[in-house]
């Protein structure tokens, strides 16, 4: 007598018994792994390509965190804009099972068209894996676009603007972006609490330090986030507050705020650093590397 049981697709158990003795055996299935092109077209949202069966959401969201600090998928996306994408795929006995990471990626909008390629330097482990795009420059840049999921901006940058509250007319050295309340609310780049509290019209506030002398200011929060206190360290896109209508606010939205040597910038139009590029040693294995990839890309495309 046998009995076999498979607690997921990559493990196989089975029991026999033999003599009034049981013994277990596990099997450890290894998972045959396909280059695939998978490609998808905006028709109302980028969500279009999970409900056609495109892509799968994990897949989905590695696209837009690889293009993130490049493209505001929240804010520019529009109906026409399409997507190419090689990805791992992972089979068990011939069945596709699961997705491993994107190896190359193309995103077409009306006004860009974005290419990013998964690399490892030649000697470093996976997780250096990072992308670039076709010249070597990183991708991941030191500030996101936006530190929200958001449904638009409300009111944007301005040195003279009619104040909602107050009256008369005021400068807005901020984004707003209306968002529902308790909608979180992350941090766009790495850096460290300067304050986090109640600070008169701004509301409950969260105020951070980054590097190369920039400043994010986040007001009319609803709460702050876990952990968050003077002096703590956090990361890009890590979680510090919730939307709110604190303070001076006509309704829900954050007040977002970038400062730069002491003076406030408009972030959407301020040129952030970018991260590091393909180190020169690497550089000539990189550019025919992502040779490869974008001929792939557009072989699969073509056929």
């Amino acid at each position: 007598m046998m009995l076999a049981y498979s607690p997921n697709a990559w493990v196989r158990f089975e029991v026999s018994e033999s003599g009034g003795e049981w013994e277990t055996e596990r099997t450890e299935i290894e998972p045959e792994v396909r280059i695939e092109l998978r490609q998808g077209e905006v028709r109302n949202s980028l969500w279009d390509a999970v409900e056609s069966g495109a892509v799968a959401p994990p897949v989905l969201l590695d696209l837009v965190q690889i293009f993130e600090s490049e493209f505001d998928f929240t804010a520019d996306t529009r109906p026409g804009d399409r997507f190419r994408l090689l990805v791992e795929t992972r089979y068990a006995d011939g069945v596709p099972i699961d997705f491993g990471r994107i190896l190359a990626a193309q995103y077409v909008s009306d006004s860009q068209t974005l290419t990013g390629i998964g690399f490892t330097p030649p000697g470093h482990t996976s997780d250096r894996f990072a992308y670039y795009d076709p010249d070597g420059r990183s991708l991941k840049k030191m500030f996101l676009r936006s530190p929200l999921q958001f449904t638009r901006v409300s009111s944007g940058f301005t040195y003279r603007r009619p104040h909602p509250i107050l009256g008369g007319t005021r400068p807005h050295l901020a984004i707003d972006y209306a968002a529902p309340s308790g909608t979180p609310v992350w941090a766009v780049a790495n850096g460290v609490v300067l304050f986090a509290g109640r600070n008169r019209g701004n509301g409950i506030q969260v105020r951070l330090r980054h590097r190369a002398g920039y400043e994010t200011y986040y007001n009319h929060l609803s709460r702050i986030g876990r952990g968050i206190r003077r002096g703590a360290h956090v990361g890009q896109k890590q979680v510090i507050g919730y939307v709110g209508s604190t303070g001076l606010s006509t309704g829900p939205h954050l007040d977002y705020r970038v400062k730069h040597d002491g003076r406030f910038v408009n972030p959407l139009s301020e040129e952030f650093l970018p991260g590091r590029p393909i180190a020169k040693p690497h550089r000539a294995f990189f550019l025919e590397h992502a040779r490869t990839l974008i001929a792939q890309l557009e072989e699969e495309t073509a056929s």
